[in-house]
């Protein structure tokens, strides 16, 4: 749990060799949350376009930062306040960075299918899977419950 990977399709870029996959965005594996789930579920990691949360119909209060272990977070400009701490994530891939507008969405559940290829880049430092990721992911899936229930 809290294993950062990047799912790949199966297509390919113009420009790319086609032996090469193209990545299609990263993710925080959570673990097999649901009975229902065909696979893992995981949180996705968006830079919205390098927006972070200034995008236009971003709901900042449902995500956090996630950073390089070695940096400090860093909130973009103009952006609004984050609904959760940041957390720390130990690149294990030489050459693979984060970007600075890098926001876990916690309320987006993400099935990670059996048949999906995943490549490792790294891990969740556990202190903060414990204390922030799992925290997070219980407070929004609460907040989903009350709001398709009528009741906030």
């Amino acid at each position: 749990m809290g294993t950062v990977v990047s799912l790949w399709l199966e297509k390919t870029k113009a420009t790319a060799p086609a032996c090469m996959p193209q990545p299609i965005r990263l993710d925080i594996i959570i673990g097999r949350l649901l009975p229902i789930a065909n696979g893992p579920c995981s949180r996705p990691i968006y830079t919205y376009l390098n927006q972070a949360c200034r995008k236009k119909g971003v709901k900042a209060d449902r995500h956090g930062i996630v950073h390089e272990d070695k940096s400090k977070p860093r909130m973009v400009e103009g952006e609004p306040k984050l609904g959760f701490a940041p957390v720390r994530m130990r690149i294990e891939v030489g050459g693979e960075h984060l970007a600075k507008e890098s926001r876990v969405n916690y309320s987006k559940l993400v099935t990670v299918e059996h048949n999906v290829k995943i490549f490792l880049i790294g891990r969740i430092v556990t202190d903060d899977f414990n204390n922030t990721v799992a925290k997070a992911v219980n407070a929004c899936w609460d907040m989903k419950v009350r709001e398709r229930s009528g009741v906030y």
